[in-house]
């Protein structure tokens, strides 16, 4: 199953420490996290009809990848123009930009095959409800935001030392099926994280504050 990854957020709130962190700094480094062990799965497929417009159609903003793209009405292929194999001049051709799909002849509706990442009402990505991956998160969260303490002689080491040894327990003991994201994934998430941040909370987010 999956859960808003808010849920995260409020835990690693809870500690005296961590507290003054804002929002956007814990997803940075969730996603960062996620991009070095791995996550389980959690992209979602999904078919729809979409309007094309000026030869543009506007995908949902957690559009991770494109599988297959048809005529709405005729059912003919599109065929990706990265597609170096391909040497029909008249193919129906499309390219992807962020969430955009770029249709290279016609301008008609387009039936689309496609993979999101899912977000919760709020806009936030949902993750895992894995206890062990949530673990992982969690302590290297903690074990970044606590560098940054020690960094400053604000922190006592032993306090640093256990929360990379918690982290490394937590990790080692992460034996869920995983699979680390592509790039385009991980760009997918930093662009959802980023969007609803800028969009949302530009002026909600409490300052970063470890000293």
């Amino acid at each position: 199953m999956l859960v808003p990854v808010k849920t995260l957020i409020d835990k690693i709130l809870r500690h005296p420490l961590l507290s003054d962190l804002n929002e956007e700094y814990i997803l940075d480094y969730v996603v960062e996290c996620m991009g070095v062990v791995g996550t389980p799965e959690l992209y979602e497929e999904n078919c729809g009809v979409f309007e094309a417009k000026d030869y543009r159609v506007l995908l949902p903003e957690n559009t991770v990848s494109v599988q297959a793209v048809r005529d709405a009405r005729s059912k003919r292929a599109y065929i990706s123009s990265a597609n170096r194999y391909n040497d029909d001049r008249n193919s129906l051709t499309y390219k992807v930009q962020n969430n955009v799909l770029i249709l290279g002849t016609e301008n008609n509706d387009v039936e689309v095959l496609y993979t999101t990442i899912p977000v919760d009402e709020d806009g936030y990505p949902k993750i895992s409800d894995d206890p062990a991956f949530l673990r992982v998160l969690e302590t290297y969260v903690k074990q970044q935001a606590l560098t940054v303490l020690f960094d400053l002689g604000k922190l006592h080491p032993s306090i640093l030392q256990n929360a990379q040894q918690e982290y490394c327990w937590a990790v080692k003991n992460y034996t869920t099926r995983k699979k680390v994201p592509t790039i385009d994934q991980m760009e997918t998430i930093r662009r959802i994280i980023h969007g609803y941040s800028d969009y949302h909370h530009s002026n909600n987010f409490k300052k970063v504050n470890l000293e």
